[in-house]
């Protein structure tokens, strides 16, 4: 299994010499990698009380009864949800109500554009949001960390949303235009149904409950914290600096405490998250997050990333432009038969270099 095999650098950098243990183990536990523990159990709690359903629900409810507009409505929650949830756990949540969206839209009619269209702009939709904010992916962090690490300069998170924002903004509608314009061609028809079907799904799940309340003011704020980090990081008061200190990656295992300590409320013998919930985040990816940063250490401190880079100074001497258009290209296709965050991490301290 690949998070098996992201632990053999704890092995072979030792064993060769490149590194000790302490030196290979550290990266398993770097801040980036933190954040991404932290961002994965606040998500858990917002799952747990099927918060992210009701959100998708409304957003999807306000796209119009059009088939097209419904693609668009879901395109929408997808990213949204995907920027502070895991694209998997978004869309295992959005697919059996895209179907059920699509029965009741398509009838008895053969046609699958719309079927088509819908799902995959889910999985589409989930990919984009991903770049929005910093937690959306864990390819982002890997980006920053290594930033952090080897080149001393951190990108907050109000400064990822900056970017990413409005890429998750122009890339949404483009792929919506592609999926219902394009490629399937969804026809102009009564969604009605589509509408009712969604109406009812939202009407089972009643109104808004005690925990999922406390759940929504609990992400409210910590997703706050993130946003103002860097403001707060400068407030003085009375001379002192109290923020100062204050990093993504501590308003993460904050927003970690806070969910576990919080009662749950409405009759919920329980805290907003419990342990035997939060087991079951996708620690594979974060041992796999661990053992690309411990590998890119090594290539950066054995040397094999300036010699890569110097073996690539024919490539580094195109025009910007035409680098970053060759480089992207190579990625994408790699990242086509291998892992996003195993070529990340591979890449990234030889493109350093």
């Amino acid at each position: 299994p690949i998070p098996v095999t992201a632990l053999a650098p704890l092995v072979i950098l030792p064993f060769f010499g490149v590194r000790t243990m302490g030196e290979a183990a550290a990266p398993y536990m770097h801040p980036v990698v933190v954040l991404l523990m932290g961002g994965f159990i606040v998500a858990k709690a917002i799952e747990r009380w099927n918060l992210h359903t009701r959100i998708a629900l409304g957003v999807v409810m306000r796209s119009g009864s059009d088939p097209s507009m419904l693609v668009g409505g879901f395109m929408a929650a997808a990213a949204v949800l995907s920027m502070w949830i895991s694209n998997t756990a978004t869309t295992i949540m959005l697919t059996p109500i895209a179907l059920s969206v699509a029965r009741s839209v398509s009838g008895e009619d053969d046609d699958p554009a719309f079927t088509y269209a819908l799902l995959l702009g889910v999985a589409w939709s989930c990919s984009i949001g991903g770049l929005g904010t910093l937690i959306g992916t864990p390819t982002n962090l890997i980006v920053v960390g290594y930033l952090n690490q080897q080149a001393g300069f951190d990108i907050s998170f109000l400064q990822w949303m900056s970017f990413g924002l409005p890429a998750v903004i122009l890339l949404v509608p483009a792929a919506w235009f592609v999926l219902t314009r394009w490629a399937f061609r969804v026809r102009k028809a009564d969604g009605l149904s589509g509408r009712e079907a969604l109406a009812e799904r939202l009407a089972a799940l009643g109104p808004l409950s005690v925990p999922e309340r406390r759940t929504l003011a609990a992400f409210a704020v910590i997703a706050g914290l993130w946003i103002l980090r860097q403001p707060l990081a400068g407030l003085s008061i009375a001379g002192a600096s109290p923020f100062a200190g204050l990093t993504d990656h501590m308003i993460a295992i904050l927003g970690v405490f806070v969910v576990f300590l919080t009662p749950a409320g409405g009759g919920e013998k329980t805290a907003l998250l419990d342990w035997e919930t939060a087991e079951s985040i996708p620690w594979g990816v974060i041992l796999l997050f661990g053992g690309g940063m411990s590998l890119a250490g090594a290539i950066t401190a054995s040397g094999l990333g300036a010699w890569l880079g110097g073996e690539l100074s024919a490539i580094a001497g195109l025009p910007t432009i035409v680098l970053i258009a060759v480089l992207t290209t190579i990625v994408i296709f790699t990242t086509e038969v291998t892992s996003n965050i195993a070529t990340a991490a591979a890449l990234m301290p030889v493109l350093g270099a």
